[in-house]
């Protein structure tokens, strides 16, 4: 999700959200999964959770690349776009 969303907002491409884009996930960066992984098979066995503890909305994120690109305002994510999926 996050690539794609990248990708339009990088080429000005319309983005497709069939939400409102205020629903959080807790995005991981790989290298962290990666680490966790390593810890874990290092360790007895059993259970675990790989979680930043943070929520994180779409349009956090998409705040967050258009201001790194422009300090403009954002292209519009919502349903309006349904049909412009990039």
């Amino acid at each position: 999700m996050i690539a794609v969303l990248c990708s339009a907002v990088f080429t000005g491409r319309p983005f497709a959200v069939y939400s409102d884009g205020a629903a959080g996930h807790d995005y991981v960066y790989v290298d962290d999964v990666v680490d966790a992984c390593v810890r874990a098979g290092c360790g007895p066995a059993g259970t675990f959770i790989i979680s930043t503890g943070r929520r994180t909305s779409l349009t956090e994120i998409h705040g967050l690349l258009s201001a790194i690109l422009d300090g403009g305002p954002p292209p519009r994510l919502g349903e309006e776009n349904r049909d412009q999926i990039s």
